[in-house]
């Protein structure tokens, strides 16, 4: 069983957290997911889609090959953005999204790690010392770099996918190979907007444990700028 761990904090700045954390190692399962601001009510947002994600996973309740992991975890995020937007449209208040970030590896999954992602909060795989991003931002920026960059950088900040308020869902799903002494770092960009990279890279590998590196980043993150809500998730292989 892989050792997981998760921290959060409301940051320097805000009232409210709105992000949510869940993680059950027995089911090799961890979930990231940061409401929306600026619009409707982020919290329940990112609580309801972490509840209707994995409670659909869980309830799977077995090993899968890749291929079925994968179509899974679309069919899941499926759902439960068609279950908030059907509940947002029956509400009269203005609508509530979230984003959703997170890996689904159960025992017999041979090794191999499948993350998964909408709008911006990031999924990195810390490997060799190294961290590498698996995750793909769905946001303005990210288009900007796709274009070659053409015209005015944009802010970082503004997604163009959200579980509960978008159209159409796309999902970023990704396979991965994991050894021993690998982790997976999950969070909001609370904490991905104050640190590098590489900063990240060596307080995993300073950690003793999970709980231990979620405390270590999260310390990292609130001596900085951290203005925003911060959660982070971390799973050692």
């Amino acid at each position: 069983m892989m050792d997981i761990a998760a921290a959060s904090h409301l940051g320097h700045a805000r009232r409210r957290n709105e992000d949510c954390c869940f993680h059950a190692p027995a089911h090799g399962l961890s979930v990231v997911a940061d409401g929306v601001g600026g619009q409707g009510d982020g919290a329940w947002a990112s609580q309801r889609v972490v509840d209707l994600f994995c409670d659909r996973i869980i309830s799977l309740n077995g090993s899968a090959s890749q291929d079925v992991r994968e179509v899974a975890i679309l069919d899941g995020l499926q759902f439960a953005h068609g279950q908030m937007r059907t509940e947002n449209n029956a509400g009269g208040d203005k609508p509530s999204g979230t984003t959703i970030a997170g890996i689904w590896a159960p025992d017999g999954a041979a090794g191999l790690v499948t993350a998964f992602n909408v709008g911006d909060s990031p999924v990195f795989h810390f490997t060799k010392g190294s961290m590498v991003k698996v995750s793909r931002d769905h946001s303005v920026y990210q288009l900007w770099l796709d274009g070659g960059r053409v015209g005015k950088e944009p802010g970082k900040r503004m997604i163009v996918q959200a579980v509960g308020i978008s159209e159409q869902l796309s999902p970023h799903i990704v396979s991965f190979p994991v050894r021993c002494g690998d982790a997976v770092l999950i969070c909001t960009d609370g904490l991905s907007g104050t640190m590098e990279a590489a900063q990240m890279a060596k307080l995993l590998a300073q950690a003793k444990n999970a709980q231990n590196a979620c405390d270590l980043l999260l310390a990292e993150a609130l001596a900085g700028a951290a203005r925003d809500n911060v959660t982070v998730s971390v799973c050692y292989f």
